[in-house]
């Protein structure tokens, strides 16, 4: 489960305070009960989930060399057409999350 990040007891600036909302394309949506219930608690293990979940348009546009030589994102030759770049048809947060809900019940390929 996903528990929430402590705060420090003095105020926050208004920047700080910013970066804790939620925009119109990072707000979860309906989904934001699933996420808290099953993500996992380390930062880093989240990391690595959205790494398996998202490719970065340089990273297609680069296919398997650089930081994808050991294939650690996938094998990009393998990647369909149709799914290229993704980042261009779900813009927010929530259009993700459903569309990887509708590839896996889980959410996930953890």
């Amino acid at each position: 489960m996903c528990k929430p990040i402590p705060l420090p007891m003095w105020k926050l600036s208004k920047n700080q305070d910013f970066y804790l909302q939620f925009s119109q394309y990072t707000n979860p949506g309906l989904y934001g009960d699933v996420l808290k219930k099953t993500l996992p608690d380390d930062v880093r293990e989240i990391g690595l989930l959205v790494r398996k979940q998202l490719i970065h348009r340089m990273t297609l546009k680069n296919g398997n060399t650089g930081s994808n030589k050991d294939l650690r994102y996938g094998d990009m030759t393998k990647i369909p057409w149709y799914r290229q770049p993704e980042d261009d048809v779900f813009v927010t947060a929530s259009a993700m999350l459903a569309e990887l809900y509708r590839r896996d019940p889980k959410g996930h390929f953890g």
